[in-house]
C-alpha cells in the first residue's frame, strides 16, 4: 500500500475550465475478467499464464485477460480529456457482474505486476472499496451497487462499440451527434467497450445502446478503442 500512497499522492485535482466541461463523458470496459489468484500467501490477479502453467483452473471462464483492462486503464487516465476534467466515470463491468468505478484522480501502476497487487487488494476488500490512507481517505476504486443497465440510463447518449455493427465515419459521427449538442444541452454521454479478446462483448448490450456503431471492419483492441474516443473528443473539443 506504501507504493500505492507514493503514486497516487501528488494526483491534482482534474481540471475544470471552459464550456467543453458542461460535457461529462463515460467510458465502460464490459466482459472484463479480473479475478483473484492465492497461492502462498501472495495475492494476484488470474491469467492466461497462471492456468497455462497449472497454477490455477479456468473457472469456467473464456478467457483471463486482466492485461485488457490495465492498458484500457493506462491510456484513459493519461489522456488530456481525463486531465480536463471531462472524463467523468471508467467503469469497469465484470464477467461476473461486478461493476466498478475507477476515480479520475488513480494512477495506474505502469507495471503489470504492480497493477495486479493493487486490484487484488481491491477485489478482496471486505467493503468493496480501495483508498488511500491519508486524512482525507481519498477512494480510488469503488464497487458500485447498481446494475450496468441503470447506470447507461442516466445518460442521455450511450455509444456501443462493435466491429459489427454500423460502420461510421468516427469524426463526422462525433462532430453531429455529440459535439453539435454541447449547446443544445447535452451533458452526459456513455462510451461502452468491449474489454474481451473473444467476445464481441456489446451484442448483448445492443437494446441499451442510443447508438450501436464500428468505426473499422477489423477487430481492435480495446485500449485502441479508448484512444480513439478520448483522442476525437479532445479535437473536437479544443483539449490539448
Amino acid at each position: 500500500m506504501s507504493l500505492l500512497t507514493k503514486r497516487n499522492k501528488v494526483r491534482k485535482e482534474p481540471l475544470t475550465s471552459s464550456r467543453q466541461t458542461n460535457l461529462r463523458t463515460n467510458i465502460i470496459l464490459v466482459d472484463s475478467s479480473l479475478f483473484v489468484n492465492k497461492k502462498n500467501g501472495k495475492k494476484e490477479l488470474l491469467t492466461e499464464e497462471d492456468v497455462f502453467e497449472g497454477r490455477a483452473d479456468l473457472m469456467n471462464c473464456v478467457e483471463l485477460r486482466p492485461d485488457i483492462v490495465h492498458n484500457s486503464l493506462l491510456m484513459l487516465l493519461d489522456s488530456p480529456l481525463c486531465k480536463s476534467g471531462c472524463l467523468q466515470d471508467i467503469l469497469i463491468s465484470n464477467s461476473d457482474s461486478k461493476l466498478i468505478r475507477i476515480s479520475p484522480k488513480f494512477r495506474v501502476p505502469r507495471s503489470f505486476k504492480l497493477f495486479s497487487k493493487v486490484f487484488s487488494e481491491f477485489l478482496i476488500s471486505p467493503n468493496g472499496e480501495l483508498k488511500l490512507p491519508d486524512n482525507d481517505g481519498t477512494v480510488l476504486i469503488t464497487l458500485l451497487n447498481s446494475s450496468l443497465e441503470d447506470y447507461l440510463s442516466q445518460s442521455e447518449v450511450v455509444v456501443g462499440l462493435s466491429k459489427n455493427a454500423k460502420k461510421v465515419n468516427f469524426q463526422k459521427f462525433i462532430e453531429s451527434e455529440i459535439i453539435s449538442k454541447v449547446d443544445c444541452g447535452l451533458s452526459s454521454v456513455s462510451f461502452v467497450v468491449g474489454a474481451s479478446a473473444v467476445k464481441d462483448s456489446c451484442d448483448k448490450l445492443a437494446s441499451l445502446f442510443t447508438h450501436y456503431i464500428s468505426f473499422s471492419d477489423i477487430s481492435i483492441p480495446s485500449y485502441i478503442c479508448c484512444t480513439k474516443i478520448c483522442g476525437e473528443l479532445e479535437e473536437q473539443l479544443g483539449i490539448h
